[in-house]
Order: structure tokens, then sequence, then C-alpha cells
């Protein structure tokens, strides 16, 4: 039987599952990426909790914290939809909101940070001022100096 490529039954039981799993796996994870990321990663949290073979007390012990997390979410949603609307009527926010990867946390938050721009020269000025610090990157000949360590 060395050579033999058949599986026992119990294998063959287990690979079906697996796949049946695999494929509940990809409909949880499609589904959460449709979420915003704090909400996804609590969701996943409480789901994931729920799903684990844990002692009753231990779920009993989590049940206050994983309330809390739902509460918190909650107000950071509300807090989110109230800077989003800001951003969609402050000028300058509206404008930091049209470049890529900044949203209206990000706009919002830059316009009181940064307060007046033109009382820096340059991006450069900026950037320092944010503590946004460029690094090379540099291996052998090739270089990335647009690498950005915060």
């Amino acid at each position: 039987m060395h050579g033999s490529s058949a599986k026992p039954a119990s294998s063959a039981r287990s690979a079906g599952a697996n796949t049946d799993s695999a494929h509940q796996s990809d409909s949880r994870i499609a589904e959460a990426a449709r979420l915003p990321s704090t909400e996804r990663r609590s969701r996943h949290v409480c789901e994931r909790v729920d799903e684990l073979e844990l002692p009753e007390a231990f779920k009993a012990q989590m049940a206050p914290l994983l309330g809390v997390m739902g509460s918190v979410n909650a107000q950071l949603k509300a807090i989110d939809k109230g800077l989003e609307h800001q951003a969609k009527t402050h000028e300058v926010a509206k404008r930091l909101c049209t470049a890529a990867g900044v949203g209206p946390v990000t706009a919002i938050s830059f316009v009181p940070i940064v307060d007046r721009v033109e009382r820096f020269d340059n991006a450069k000025q900026v950037r320092a001022y944010l503590g946004l610090v460029p690094r090379e990157l540099s291996s052998g000949e090739k270089s990335d100096p647009t690498y950005v360590d915060s």
C-alpha cells in the first residue's frame, strides 16, 4: 500500500469538511471586506470568540468586553460620520480628500494641526513638522528614496 494514492475514508471526509470550511471562511472574508475597518475588526473578534471552543466561564468573562467594543465602535461610527460631513463642507479638507489615501479623518485632523499652511516654505517643512521623516531603502544598486517612516 506504500505507493497507493487512495485516501482513507476519514481523510476524504476531512478534505470535504475543509472545503466547506474554506468556502465559509471565504464568504466571511468577502462580507467583512465590505465593512468599515473598525467595524470589520471588532465583528471579526466577536465572531471569532463565539466560534472558538472556549470554556463557558471564559466566554462569560469576555462578554462585557465585547459589549464595550460594540459600544465604542458605535460611537466611532457616529464620530466618523460627523467628520465625513465636516470634511465635505470645509474647503481645505475637501481638497485634501482628493489626494490618494486621504480620507475625512486625516483631512479634518490635518487642518488644525498644520493651521496656516503659509507659515511653511515647502512640503518638506510640513513633513518635518508632522514628524514624517523620509528614509531611503537601498540594496545594492537599487534605492527607494520615497519611503516615509512615521
